[in-house]
């Protein structure tokens, strides 16, 4: 069977289980009409037939029985509600099989053919979904499937020309149009450089990038797709979500005709789930404390999405309980909302589940928006609800960047990151830390060479700085000098440089060189790196650097580690064994902390370490031990003489031991 035909196919199959799955929830909220149950029942025809004729037996067997059961309820003109569950089995056997997985056809017929005979078991008031099949996002595709919240789709009086393409081929074609641009941007580069080129060339050089300019749009346009593409599983998902939490929950969707990359959207759906996991099990509360609270019992979440210039604000608020006061407290602490709730392993969940309580979901979103250039935002009131919003670019693919210098090197940061530009000429630097006075407000500042991690030649009094924001927060980035704006082609760094943190891609410029593009999420990151490394440097020219005493009988050991903690810039003396790290001790009074091995001839490193912890003025000393035994019985012996850490030599690490021992050191 032809690929193309196939594809088809699979496409139009999954508008249709899109379609068929936002009535089955309106007849199971009671709201369904005869329309609907009609639509419903051409679905399930339409799908049986394409299925058959493609040899899709299994598939075509489903929509079969599918039809059996809504036959009876089209002619009444109404679907019970009881006959839902097994009906939106049969729209998930069908979601995968179409996507290759068969194994879900046999217990969803099953299911059909026992609500036929009346064999079908009472469906509980909170039925719970097994976590095998927790709902998912439905991905992008190349056609708009009927919004969700539709529960009888209305057909256009004038039917839209539709057109099925591959989205490799847009792709193809991007990046071709990309070219011309950069080959027109060229040809006008050489040009303005010939003083004897006529008017008229100049006209044609004007009417060329026009044209080209046109063509970018053209093909930005289907690169682009309305978010509606992604979420017409979100009801479903809500539905599920909230069985399985005994919560009442609707769902309202707004905006959804909002464009977005192709992409962008590809990861959408599967943020837009978590968000409402986090929305259901997090906000919203309980029917009966709702009802306690004077809130209806049934809880809304919004998903919400505008366009703001160049970038997309999709936004999941919730009527629930909020963040506590505490929390509030601790984010403006912390510098955000958004940073505190997306930290690693935070959660507000009093227990751990399916849904809730491991502390990954805004974590995962957080990154995953940043990733693609755009910034997160959570808003709280106690009592009232919470709010997440992703911004996100319109499109990847074509960016209007602002491209500005240091040290010789250009480098672009998308329009959409950038606040403001404005000389730096009302600079402080406090105890190491830079900062910009801005409105009668104080923003961190940082020198962009220092970001990026580049010899750099001192800025100028009265440089210019950029206003950088993202995530609720502000910084200030330095840099040489501004060289304008202008759309440019992103390029991909390749698999190589991909993965390196802080670029979003490169663009070729009108003479043939290339700017990086820079992340702005990881340059307002990137503040508090920056400015802890300059006190520490700071602090070292007044204060020496730590000194460590290793402590091995084995020559070759102990010029490994000493090396290794020297390269770090620690000050390192040695010793034998236990009698001599004792003598080394009274001489080195500055020892700051003791990496020794256990077994030593004279004196061992148990006995020293109880040594240690008998004087006075050194009991609290940090202790290393590096040994070759790692068996339960050592490990217990050290933790009773007292050790701050463990370190074995089979699993030897250079890293962990650097940062064992700058943690022990930094807690002093």
């Amino acid at each position: 069977m032809d690929e193309r035909l196939l594809e088809i196919f699979r496409e139009e199959a999954l508008e249709r289980v899109d379609r068929m799955t936002a009535v089955l929830l309106a007849a199971e909220q009671g709201t369904g009409d005869a329309a609907a149950v009609a639509e419903l029942f051409r679905d399930a025809h339409s799908i049986k037939g394409s299925a058959s004729m493609l040899g899709h037996d299994e598939v075509g067997a489903l929509a079969g029985a599918m039809e059996e059961v809504l036959a009876p309820a089209r002619e009444r003109g109404a679907l019970g509600p009881a006959a839902v569950p097994a009906l939106l089995g049969g729209v998930d056997a069908i979601r995968a099989a179409v996507t290759g997985d068969l194994g879900a056809i046999e217990p969803a017929v099953a299911a059909l053919r026992d609500l036929l005979t009346g064999d079908a078991p009472p469906v509980p008031t909170r039925a719970r979904r097994p976590a095998s099949s927790a709902p998912t996002a439905v991905p992008a595709r190349t056609a708009a499937p009927t919004p969700a919240t539709a529960p009888a789709p209305a057909r256009p009086a004038t039917p839209q020309r539709m057109l099925r393409v591959r989205a490799e081929s847009v792709d193809e074609l991007l990046a071709a149009v990309g070219e011309t641009a950069l080959h027109e941007r060229r040809f006008e580069h050489l040009a303005g450089r010939d003083r004897t080129v006529d008017e008229a060339l100049h006209q044609e050089l004007e009417r060329g990038e026009t044209l080209v300019g046109d063509l970018q749009d053209a093909v930005l346009g289907l690169r682009t797709l309305p978010l509606e593409t992604v979420v017409g599983g979100l009801p479903r998902a809500v539905r599920d979500i909230a069985t399985e939490t005994e919560r009442e929950v609707r769902l309202q969707l707004e905006g959804t005709d909002t464009p977005l990359d192709r992409s962008i959207l590809d990861g959408i759906g599967e943020l837009l789930v978590h968000l409402l996991r986090n929305a259901v099990s997090h906000g919203i509360e309980p029917p009966d404390e709702r009802e306690a609270l004077g809130k209806p019992r049934r809880g809304t979440i919004r998903i919400h999405a505008e366009q703001r210039g160049d970038l997309v604000a999709v936004t999941c608020a919730d009527d629930g309980r909020g963040v506590s006061p505490e929390l509030l407290e601790r984010a403006r602490e912390h510098g955000s909302l958004a940073d505190l709730l997306a930290a690693p392993g935070f959660s507000t969940a009093d227990a751990v589940s399916d849904l809730a309580g491991r502390g990954v979901g805004l974590d995962a979103v957080k990154h995953h928006v940043e990733g693609l250039g755009g910034s997160l935002e959570v808003t709280s009131e106690p009592g009232a609800g919470t709010g997440v919003t992703m911004l996100l670019p319109l499109t990847l693919a074509i960016v209007t960047v602002l491209l500005v210098e240091r040290a010789g090197q250009p480098f672009g940061l998308p329009l959409s990151g950038i606040e403001r530009a404005v000389r730096g000429e009302r600079m402080h630097d406090l105890h190491g830390r830079r900062s910009l006075e801005l409105d009668g407000t104080t923003v961190p500042l940082i020198d962009l060479a220092d970001v990026l991690g580049t010899e750099a030649p001192a800025l100028e009094a009265g440089a210019p700085v950029l206003i950088i924001a993202s995530g609720g927060r502000r910084v200030a980035v330095a840099c040489d000098r501004l060289l304008g704006d202008r759309e440019t082609v992103v390029k991909s760094l390749g698999p190589l440089l991909a993965p390196v943190p802080g670029y979003l891609g490169a663009t070729i410029l009108g003479d043939g060189g290339i700017a990086l593009l820079l992340d702005p999420a990881h340059l307002v990151r990137a503040a508090d790196t920056v400015a802890a490394g300059r006190e520490r440097s700071a602090a070292a020219v007044s204060r020496p650097a730590p000194k460590v005493l290793v402590v091995d009988d084995q020559f070759t050991v102990r010029e490994l580690e000493r090396t290794i903690l020297e390269a770090a810039g620690y000050r390192v003396c040695t010793a034998e064994d236990g009698l001599a790290a004792l003598t080394a001790l009274d001489r080195e009074v500055d020892v700051e902390c003791v990496v020794s091995d256990v077994e030593m001839p004279g004196m061992g490193g148990l006995e020293l370490l109880e040594a240690i912890r008998g004087q006075a003025g050194r009991s609290t000393l940090p202790v290393v031990i590096v040994t070759s035994r790692d068996d339960a019985q050592m490990l217990a012996k050290g933790a009773d003489a007292g050790a701050d850490a463990w370190v074995v030599k089979s699993q030897f690490d250079q890293q962990a031991l650097l940062d064992t021992v700058g943690r022990l050191i930094s807690l002093q």
